[in-house]
């Protein structure tokens, strides 16, 4: 196969792959101009390598309708005639761009990078050409921006950089910067030093992440293989070591730069040996590098205010600064003199301090002189209003070794001025500013942190509840209240709370340090109790509830939870009574002799009766009114003459026995001589004579 259908084929797998991979990505964000590619594996030249970078979606063309061109983006630098627009060309496979930058003026149908073109041979202003890589349609977009050469013969080369950064804001990311150096040279020349110390200083030190150095004149036919490495030792090792050894040497620069030998004279046709090949090697490392790097964002305070690079001083602290009474903080700007023809005067300056009233003064004033002769001592002096207990340091952004304090006029392009407070105090607040005879930098506000205070307590508010109920135990509340002054500048918020409850339970003018139990109503009676008594006078009770510690009474008067009313008071039925037993008496007068032992004694008693008449204990069921004994008379008169007197009227008294004058009854109860005279048995019945018998008394 010719050395042209190997490289056609290697280049038409390279594409095939990057169209499978941007189209699935591709499918993924659909109507979307711009997609992240993040962690996706690609195989090139038989190589797993992950990409990293932001890409464009593949369009139908890479010009974009936003204005920004196409990532990844890159900037070519190097001298005069090191071959950047041919390399450019060749990027592009020596097609001409899909579009440019409208400011340009390159012919916007079909741009490209004329030889020994650069575009500021025509135009002031930065200008780039977007087109596929090496020229395949296939392949993604890529943005090539062709600086004018370092070294120009006009001495622009400051104000090219100045060209570059705002290039670098307007359009974002850089994905490489790529330093093209002529493959003979062996050492940074003057004025590349000079211009990549400007870069350094505009862009910041992250600028050399994103550093690429091309390698151009550097063929790789056999034959030039080998007279390299006869003549001079030298092989792309060798040189990769040898320029790395040069930035440590001339930077202080600790990492190593990736070196590239991509050859922009190469042309498939001629090809020899194994240059093809390599063609295609150094072509997909510079890509890799390109996509493997994070893209260099204009962060810097120094790329990103465009007047800095013309002298203006630049404000670096981020304002406005909070702090409190005797903290420590530090205000920092920088000063760019640069190298494109020092003005006298622009390093010296003043600080400018407006305070809290508006008053506007100058607080310190630097007369340095070192761009004429970095022996010259700097002159600060302070002004009347300067901060108590601060300072100003001065210092170039490099010094010259071992002389602290004076300038590397070489290596420095700007200079630092901080104002150092080691304890603020309350005049210190203010804004300050730095100014020069190019214009005055933005503005930094110094502001007091204050912290929240509280004002004093109001009065405590009425009680919510005006008792308190021994039913629920429910407590009211009283409040009261306080104001914060609220916090200035990130100070702390009043601590604690702003409103105090405690509880209560009284009304107004109460002492609210006791509490007033609630008075409640009674619950309803309950039902009267038996009477305790069924005559004579009971009493009967009823009682009622009361569910706080007191209630108002609301029946008629009635007071207290008890109520007792008297019940039965009729009187109560009395038990009829016995009266006391007689005497017992014999039941006979006498007995005839020997026949004591059948007398019998008895005695008597009457009912006495009560009233109210008892149901059961009255006298007509009272009727135990004799009781006889079981024992013989114990006095009695045997009698030997009885006088039998019958009358069918002595009913009660059947014999009376008559000694002289004397009778006696049956029971032995004497009767008086008299007769007339009336007699009583132990029956209690009475006799009396009524002519010649004893008459029963009824």
């Amino acid at each position: 196969m010719s050395v042209a259908g190997r490289e056609s084929g290697f280049w038409l797998d390279r594409a095939m792959l990057w169209a499978i991979l941007l189209f699935s990505l591709f499918l993924n964000i659909s109507g979307t101009e711009n997609i992240n590619i993040e962690e996706t594996t690609t195989t090139i030249n038989g190589e797993s390598k992950e990409t990293t970078e932001q890409l464009e979606s593949v369009h139908d063309s890479c010009c974009p309708s936003s204005g920004i061109p196409p990532a990844p983006r890159l900037i070519m630098l190097g001298q005069t005639g090191v071959g950047k627009s041919t390399l450019g060309k060749r990027l592009f496979g020596g097609k001409p761009g899909m579009c440019a930058s409208p400011n340009s003026q390159l012919n916007m149908t079909h741009p490209v990078f004329g030889i020994g073109h650069s575009l500021e041979s025509h135009t002031n202003d930065t200008a780039w050409i977007a087109g596929r890589w090496l020229g395949i349609e296939t392949n993604p977009c890529v943005t090539i921006l062709d600086t004018p050469g370092i070294g120009d013969t006009q001495g622009r080369d400051c104000e090219h950089v100045k060209q570059i950064a705002q290039f670098v804001r307007k359009i974002g990311d850089i994905h490489g910067f790529i330093l093209l150096l002529r493959g003979s040279s062996n050492r940074f020349s003057e004025h590349l030093q000079e211009q990549l110390i400007l870069l350094e200083e505009t862009f910041g030190p992250s600028f050399w992440n994103n550093m690429i150095m091309e390698i151009t004149w550097w063929k790789h036919r056999p034959s030039d293989i080998e007279d390299r490495l006869e003549d001079q030792k030298m092989d792309e090792k060798r040189k990769a070591s040898e320029w790395n050894h040069q930035l440590a040497k001339e930077f202080s620069l600790a990492k190593e730069i990736q070196l590239v030998f991509v050859d922009p004279m190469f042309k498939e046709g001629k090809a020899k040996g194994n240059e093809s090949e390599i063609f295609r090697r150094e072509t997909s490392k510079l890509f890799d590098t390109v996509l493997n790097n994070t893209p260099y964002k204009c962060e810097a305070n120094t790329c990103k205010q465009p007047g800095f690079t013309d002298g203006i001083p630049i404000l670096v602290t981020e304002g406005p600064i909070s702090e409190r009474v005797g903290g420590k903080i530090a205000l920092r700007w920088k000063i760019w003199f640069g190298s494109c023809g020092e003005q006298l005067g622009i390093r010296s300056y003043t600080i400018q301090f407006t305070d809290m009233l508006g008053s506007n003064i100058t607080v310190f004033a630097m007369k340095d002189d070192q761009g004429k002769d970095s022996a010259i001592p700097k002159e600060g002096s302070k002004r009347e209003g300067f901060p108590a207990n601060a300072f100003v340091e001065d210092k170039c952004s490099k010094e010259l070794l071992g002389k602290t304090g004076q300038c590397d006029n070489r290596l420095s392009k700007y200079k630092k001025v901080n104002l150092i407070f080691n304890i603020l105090n309350e005049a210190s607040f203010g804004s300050y500013w730095v100014r020069n005879t190019h214009g005055s930098s933005q503005q930094v506000e110094v502001k007091k942190v204050v912290d929240g205070v509280w004002g004093e307590w109001s009065d405590f508010g009425q009680c919510s509840r005006t008792c308190l109920s021994i039913v629920d135990n429910t407590w009211g509340a009283k409040v009261r209240t306080r104001q914060c002054t609220p916090q200035q500048n990130g100070g702390n918020d009043c601590q604690g709370d702003g409103k105090e409850s405690i509880q209560c339970a009284h009304g107004p003018g109460d002492n609210g340090d006791v509490p007033r139990m609630c008075e409640g109503n009674f619950d309803k009676w309950s039902s009267w109790s038996p009477c305790t008594s069924s005559c004579g006078g009971g009493v009967k009770r009823r009682r009622r509830d009361c569910r706080e510690v007191n209630c108002k009474d609301n029946d008629e008067g009635r007071t207290g939870n008890e109520d007792a009313q008297i019940c039965n008071s009729d009187d109560c039925p009395v038990r009829s009574e016995y009266s006391p037993w007689s005497q017992w008496k014999c039941t006979q007068l006498c007995h005839k002799p020997y026949w004591k032992h059948l007398t019998r004694e008895k005695r008597t008693r009457k009912c006495i009766p009560k009233l109210p008449k008892h149901e059961f204990r009255n006298c007509e069921n009272m009727t135990d009114l004799t009781e006889e004994s079981q024992s013989p008379c114990t006095s009695i008169t045997q009698f030997s003459k009885m006088v039998w007197v019958t009358s069918a009227r002595l009913t009660g008294l059947t014999q009376v026995a008559m000694t002289g004058k004397k009778a006696w009854s049956r029971h032995g109860q004497e009767m008086k001589s008299s007769l007339p005279a009336l007699v009583t048995d132990l029956d209690q019945k009475k006799v009396s004579r009524s002519g010649s018998l004893w008459t029963h008394g009824e």
